[in-house]
């Protein structure tokens, strides 16, 4: 995987066939694979005494992204008459992945902005890391509901091909243009 290949949501962005690099497997019964991630970063102020650092988390960002190394379609389906329709549907897990990295975002930001974390570790990294696997614990539990809405998408559109439910779910994640 190479730092391209790692694409952050952007209102702009629209996948298309050429963004697909990875290699399809053949195993699966599914046309196409899109691998979307979230990932967390916060700003904090720090204050240090002898003894130990004080954390004050500013605030908690999140963000997803596209590993086009990973995701792949199928070559039989690439020259397919309907595959704006598949490139729609894939499209689809990359606005879901956004909408829950902004869902997240907001319940960790009321979980944790503004609290303050006294860290045993004698360096600012050791603090960071501390704070990290507090974050991370939480992050991880929240990450849950992309797998499960991801299912869920599927589940709903049977995988794009019901194009009234797909339709529903485009409208849902035009909304996330707008802002």
């Amino acid at each position: 995987m190479q730092p391209e290949d790692l694409i952050t949501w952007s209102p702009e962005f629209v996948l298309r066939l050429e963004h697909y690099k990875g290699m399809p497997d053949d195993q699966k019964p599914h046309h196409a694979n899109t691998r979307v991630n979230i990932t967390y970063v916060f700003r904090h102020e720090e204050k240090k005494t002898v003894s130990r650092h004080k954390i004050t988390i500013k605030e908690i960002m999140t963000s997803s992204f596209i590993d086009l190394s990973k995701s792949w379609i199928k070559h039989e389906i690439k020259s397919h008459p309907n595959l704006h329709f598949l490139l729609k549907h894939e499209q689809g897990h990359f606005d879901l992945a956004e909408e829950c990295a902004r869902a997240i975002g907001i319940k960790m930001n009321s979980k944790f902005k503004g609290k303050s974390f006294s860290c045993n570790s004698s360096t600012t990294e050791g603090c960071i890391e501390e704070i990290n696997k507090i974050l991370g614990k939480e992050f991880r539990n929240l990450s849950n509901d992309l797998r499960k809405s991801d299912k869920k998408y599927d589940e709903e559109t049977n995988y794009g091909r019901t194009l009234t439910a797909q339709e529903k779910y485009n409208i849902r994640f035009s909304k996330l243009r707008i802002n």
